[in-house]
């Protein structure tokens, strides 16, 4: 991929032509998510326009759900 990166093709080819199909998905993923990058975007703009306590409330929330998240992704007992 770094001598996709580069230019140049023809080495590319030689050394993995798998290469060429994970560019072309990586650049298809990239642009795909650029609607998730505006959404983004808003949110943060809106939290920052909010209060303090409910900035800290969806942070709780966050943490808390991750938290129970691994929890259960490790399966440890805890719940």
């Amino acid at each position: 991929m770094s001598a996709i990166s580069i230019g140049q093709f023809e080495q590319a080819w030689l050394l993995n032509p798998i290469a060429f199909l994970v560019c072309c998905v990586v650049l298809i993923w990239a642009i795909r998510i650029t609607p998730m990058i505006e959404f983004a975007q808003k949110t943060s703009v809106m939290l920052r326009s909010q209060s303090l306590s409910l900035q800290i409330i969806v942070l709780i929330t966050v943490y808390s759900l991750a938290w129970i998240a691994a929890i259960v992704r490790f399966n440890s007992g805890i719940l």
